[in-house]
């Protein structure tokens, strides 16, 4: 999901035992295709091997 282009909700739901909280995100579906290396370890395309992105990041 972007997180450039979302909106979070959140309501107060009352319960007899106690109040409960409902979150909800919504915005731009990204596709992704998972993938599992041979640690076990799942990573997304551009990703390194050391948890770092291959993308540029904008500021």
């Amino acid at each position: 999901m972007s997180a450039l282009d979302c909106t979070i909700k959140v309501s107060r739901r009352n319960d007899p035992a106690q109040d409960r909280v409902g979150v909800t995100f919504e915005g731009k579906f990204l596709p992704y295709k998972r993938s599992q290396c041979c640690s076990g370890v799942v990573r997304l395309p551009g990703m390194h091997r050391d948890g770092g992105s291959t993308r540029a990041v904008r500021r």
